[in-house]
């Protein structure tokens, strides 16, 4: 077993959490091909997706493309 310390000055919270998400990350990508990684001792649970808030939201119609469509042919057709 091979162990690193890291000592971190002048960081801010927010700097933290994004290292120590990047660690979190790092630690289940080695584990797929069977490095086990641990951070203060505590063994790194595999990461779950979850759906973003703004997911449930509807996406924009797929009518509007055929409509921006015909207009873009009429202009083509008004030049010709």
């Amino acid at each position: 077993m091979k162990e690193r310390k890291l000592q971190i000055t002048g960081q801010s919270q927010a700097q933290m959490l994004t290292l120590d998400a990047e660690l979190k990350l790092l630690a289940n990508n080695w584990r797929r091909v069977g490095v086990k990684i641990t951070i203060n001792n505590k063994f790194i649970p595999e990461q779950q997706l979850r759906e973003a808030p703004d997911a449930k939201r509807q996406a924009p119609s797929a009518t509007k493309r055929p409509q921006l469509e015909s207009r873009i042919k009429m202009k083509g057709t008004e030049n010709g």
